[in-house]
């Protein structure tokens, strides 16, 4: 891989992922990316992260809320009142259980979620959304899916190939996920 590095728009260090100059061993088998690919690849984590700071800044100015607390306080009002295990909610989030921990801990002392032993099996903690929780997410809804329409949907305008793409995505990625788990996760 070539050496050098660009600095991103917030002065962080980007490694150069395109084709490395001739010194490549020519048994080299890394489909390097294209400056095409490349340019591509960083547009969508740049575009991605903007998408997210957006909704993030438009919640916290309506609701003092941050965009990983509205997640929490859908998925759990998704969940309906007897709420879902912590280990799942992890997962759906995508987030580590100690992150999530942190979390629900700050949305637990603004009393917007409540936390309790799991009661079918006494192992493990579950959370609920609060009635405050329920409130706050009712007003914070519009918001949310207001920007999501705007830096998103509406931008974008015809979702067909898009979906198609995540797709695909998602179909890579869930078998890389059921390769590593075969593999034992090495």
């Amino acid at each position: 891989m070539a050496s050098s590095e660009e600095v991103s728009e917030n002065g962080t260090c980007l490694p150069q992922l395109a084709a490395p100059a001739a010194e490549a061993q020519p048994d080299d088998e890394t489909r390097w990316l294209s400056e095409r690919e490349q340019s591509a690849w960083r547009r969508l984590l740049r575009d991605e992260a903007r998408i997210h700071d957006l909704l993030d800044r438009d919640l916290r100015r309506s609701h003092n809320l941050t965009l990983g607390g509205y997640a929490v306080l859908v998925h759990l009002s998704e969940a309906g009142p007897d709420g879902m295990r912590m280990s799942d909610l992890a997962e759906l989030l995508v987030i580590s259980r100690s992150g999530l921990t942190r979390r629900v801990g700050g949305l637990v002392k603004s009393g917007l979620v409540t936390r309790m032993t799991c009661p079918v099996d006494g192992r493990g903690t579950v959370a609920a959304l609060s009635p405050a929780g329920e409130a706050l997410l009712r007003k914070a809804a519009p918001i949310h899916v207001s920007g999501v329409r705007r830096y998103l949907i509406d931008p974008i305008g015809d979702l067909g190939a898009l979906e198609v793409g995540l797709e695909r995505v998602e179909a890579a990625l869930d078998a890389a996920e059921r390769e590593t788990s075969s593999s034992g996760g090495t």
